[in-house]
């Protein structure tokens, strides 16, 4: 999915330079228009706690090789998990598993999306 927002748009000018931008991006698996995300110099960091949907289980991002480089940003950033968790979590990557979660995930908000645009359509907004 091309970037089509304006704030989309000056994230990636900001980030053409010598700057890098992490996106602990949410909504990634959130595509109301049947499409694929995609964008060229831009890193999405999809943890098991929002797009794998458990919440409170945060085991890290799944880029291990950018981990040292995330932990250099502050000490805020808290890249790591117990082993346990760790190995509890492989079978959540799945491929598979993971495009079936995103279709799932899609079907579910795509409902809520569209009964929000209507509300607000029926509402004269």
């Amino acid at each position: 999915m091309p970037f089509r927002h304006t704030t989309d748009k000056i994230l990636v000018r900001i980030g053409d330079g010598d700057t890098t931008i992490v996106l602990d991006e949410f909504y990634s698996w959130y595509q109301f228009n049947g499409g694929r995300a995609g964008a060229s110099r831009a890193l999405y960091v999809d943890d098991v706690n929002k797009g794998f949907r458990l919440a409170g289980e945060y085991a890290g991002p799944s880029v291990p090789p950018l981990i040292s480089d995330i932990q250099q940003s502050g000490s805020f950033v808290d890249c790591g998990a117990n082993h346990p968790l760790q190995m509890a979590a492989i079978p959540f990557l799945d491929p598979e598993r993971v495009k079936q979660d995103r279709i799932s995930l899609q079907r579910t908000f795509k409902k809520k999306h569209n009964h929000l645009l209507a509300s607000l359509v029926h509402t004269g907004l």
